[in-house]
């Protein structure tokens, strides 16, 4: 079986798995574009320049969801020193790697880098966000998950990969700590591999509330189309009848106010031969409880009824 698994991948890449990757392993890394990485290449062993290569692949993630994490309103970690430089500059990768070499270039700066990391992902945990039950849950929760997982130390991953980097790149390559440069240099990968896998979780997420967005865009586009003439007529009544003349509409509850125009709509429904709704009075509801104009006019209108009633 597993001769012949291979033999289907010979077929397809003309060569066996083991020679497939090691050529793929060997392929030198391209320079990332821009004038300090560029001038600096040749400087970085080869695993170095993968992990580059790797970072700017990923940094486009990285300040998009800085940017998402920065105008959470349940923003629950505090920025760090690379954050805000970032966000503060908009700089492209290569300005950020001239500020993570030169500027952080420093012992202490790295040793701060790294701490404030470690205090960020010794803070409570928050809890998994469950993908499965979006569609039980609804937009609203959905997008409390996006905030809730933005808020997860998984964005901070990719700032510890630079920081690894760094230290293994400054410190203990020039100190000749090879075992420890190697096992920094794995970290890095690690912590990146993290941050992948993180985006990727957010990503399927958004994915997935953009669908469920546009799926309720267009079945209100279908039912307005449907039911249009439905909402004039309970928009007409509340704006003529009812607040003109609350007194004779004294309802206390929104559920009162529902089954009144439920029972208006069913009248002009059948007076016109008009498409029947299922329960007028949960369709007025759903209008009610949405946003824009109607559901200020039924608010209007009930607090008006509720006046009269208390009077």
């Amino acid at each position: 079986m597993v001769r012949n698994r291979n033999n289907n991948f010979e077929s397809k890449f003309g060569k066996t798995p083991t020679d497939y990757y090691l050529e793929h392993f060997n392929k030198p890394t391209p320079p990332v574009p821009g004038s300090f990485l560029n001038d600096h290449w040749l400087s970085f062993s080869s695993s170095e320049q993968r992990l580059i290569s790797y970072l700017n692949d990923s940094y486009p993630d990285w300040i998009h969801h800085i940017t998402l994490r920065k105008n959470s309103l349940k923003e629950r970690h505090p920025s760090t020193i690379l954050q805000n430089y970032v966000v503060s500059t908009q700089c492209n990768f290569d300005t950020f790697m001239r500020f993570l070499l030169e500027d952080l270039s420093e012992e202490d700066e790295i040793e701060t880098g790294l701490s404030a990391l470690k205090k960020l992902n010794d803070l409570e945990s928050v809890e998994d966000p469950d993908f499965t039950s979006l569609h039980v849950k609804g937009l609203r929760k959905g997008l409390d998950t996006v905030n809730e997982l933005l808020n997860t130390n998984g964005m901070d991953r990719f700032e510890a990969a630079s920081y690894f980097f760094t230290l293994a790149f400054h410190y203990l390559s020039e100190m000749g700590r090879e075992a420890e440069k190697s096992n920094a240099m794995f970290e890095a990968f690690e912590q990146l591999g993290e941050f992948r896998g993180w985006c990727s979780n957010v990503q399927a997420l958004e994915s997935a509330l953009k669908k469920h967005e546009d799926a309720k865009k267009a079945a209100n586009v279908k039912a307005e189309k449907s039911f249009g003439a439905h909402k004039r007529e309970v928009t007409r009544i509340l704006e003529e009848e009812i607040l003109p003349n609350p007194n004779s509409f004294k309802l206390k509850t929104a559920t009162a106010l529902h089954n009144v125009l439920g029972g208006r709509l069913d009248e002009f429904i059948t007076a016109n031969s008009l498409n029947e709704s299922a329960d007028s009075a949960s369709m007025i509801k759903g209008w009610a409880r949405g946003e824009g104009e109607f559901k200020e006019l039924f608010d209007k209108a009930l607090s008006a009824c509720k006046g009269q009633y208390n009077n």
